[in-house]
């Protein structure tokens, strides 16, 4: 989540509303939503979409930003971008070694796309605002409260949400900027956050965020149980292993041999000993290494030990002379038979 400073008042929001033009270029985002009043940076790459920056930094420095419904496709058409966006303002641009460019760029405001009114060097449209539709009450409170606490909890399972990021989203006092803050969480697929940027009833955005952030907090909680598990399951296995090692040690200083370890060198006698083919080879001393790393009170150390065991009966190198006369088969049969 980027870090977001400075937001502004009420007051400064109507000042920037009004200044919006009729007609404004139209930078579509490959992979990004920006919502009102936030800052994000942007990579630029495109030739088109650099002159864009370009003409807005020596101009009005406002244009119109939308995401594609596909990071794909390559030369987007209007049926490729969504109809609804936001309005930023250029913040600061800064050229790059290569020749692309990265943008700061605040969002103004809501926009929904009227027409495009030109498609070269770069889309201009004519564009409406769209504003927030809040009806405050209790209900309203409550799911701001319910959305902080939610969002608190997923920051604490989370490790890349900066303290400077949560302590300013816990003292947000509006509703829809509350919701557009936490939309930007990268957990959050963009259509998902394109369809928080849509919602422009408060309520319905920030019941929305709720879903998604209880989500998110479940999967970081199966995901930390799961580690957990792991991470005990492993300290069991190393610790096991240890143990082994050190008995072993024990072991050879005092010029005994533990019965597995005995075992272990039988069988590996008996392997070189049977003169095995090469594959067959190769799956007993795979097998057989598996073996040494089981602890005999293992379930599968049985199986396995079964299993070598089987490899070294079969007769590899005995073999018999193939009796192809049919009327002896036959009698044999017959005989079987009657």
């Amino acid at each position: 989540m980027e870090d977001i400073r400075d937001l502004p008042t009420s007051t400064e929001q109507d000042e920037q509303a009004a200044q919006i033009p009729e007609e404004l270029p139209l930078l579509p985002l490959r992979n990004a939503v920006i919502y009102p009043f936030l800052s994000m940076p942007i990579a630029v790459s495109r030739q088109e979409s650099m002159r864009l920056i370009e003409d807005t930094l020596a101009g009005q420095k406002l244009f119109g930003v939308v995401a594609q419904k596909s990071t794909e496709v390559e030369e987007p058409t209007p049926d490729d971008l969504y109809p609804v966006g936001t309005i930023v303002r250029l913040l600061k641009m800064i050229r790059t070694p290569e020749g692309s460019m990265y943008v700061l760029a605040q969002g103004v405001s809501r926009m929904r796309i009227l027409d495009y009114v030109q498609d070269t060097p770069y889309y201009v449209i004519r564009a409406e605002t769209l504003e927030d539709e809040v009806q405050e009450d209790k209900e309203l409170i409550a799911l701001m409260n319910n959305v902080k606490d939610l969002f608190n909890t997923v920051a604490r399972l989370a490790y890349n949400i900066s303290n400077e990021v949560l302590t300013m989203i816990l003292n947000v006092d509006d509703p829809g900027t509350l919701a557009d803050m936490i939309a930007e969480n990268p957990s959050f697929s963009i259509d998902e956050r394109q369809e928080l940027l849509e919602t422009l009833d408060v309520k319905i955005r920030l019941q929305r965020v709720t879903v998604l952030l209880t989500r998110e907090k479940e999967i970081l909680e199966l995901s930390r149980q799961i580690q957990s598990q792991v991470q005990s399951e492993m300290d069991k296995t190393q610790r096991e292993y240890y143990l082994r090692e050190q008995l072993k040690a024990i072991q050879k200083e005092l010029g005994e041999q533990d019965q597995q370890t005995v075992e272990i060198e039988e069988l590996r006698k008996q392997i070189e000993e049977a003169n095995l083919p090469e594959e067959a080879k190769k799956v007993a001393d795979k097998e057989l290494d598996r073996l040494s790393k089981m602890h005999p009170s293992a379930g599968e150390y049985t199986v396995s030990r079964t299993y070598l065991d089987w490899i070294l009966d079969l007769p590899w190198k005995v073999s018999t002379e193939d009796n192809l006369h049919v009327k002896e088969a036959e009698k044999v049969l017959t005989e079987h038979t009657s």
